[in-house]
């Protein structure tokens, strides 16, 4: 199905806002660091959220997927 201009034009600008973005949320993220080491991770969380790409998620299935498989061929 086709993306409309609008989508791109929205995942381009959210992209491009991350990128400026990243380097204050990593110096406010560094800062909490260095204060306290026993922050509770609901403040970390209100300032940042990682999220583990979906492609990268397949992969490491797949790859426990093949190390199962014992590599014998049944045949008749």
């Amino acid at each position: 199905m086709a993306k409309s201009l609008r989508s791109k034009w929205k995942r381009k600008m959210r992209a491009e806002k991350r990128k400026k973005n990243a380097p204050k949320e990593l110096s406010r993220l560094k800062s909490i660091l260095k204060i306290d080491s026993d922050v509770l991770m609901k403040d970390v969380q209100e300032i940042a959220t990682v999220v583990v790409p979906k492609h990268c998620e397949e992969k490491t299935q797949c790859v426990v997927q093949d190390e199962k498989d014992d590599m014998k061929m049944e045949t008749e």
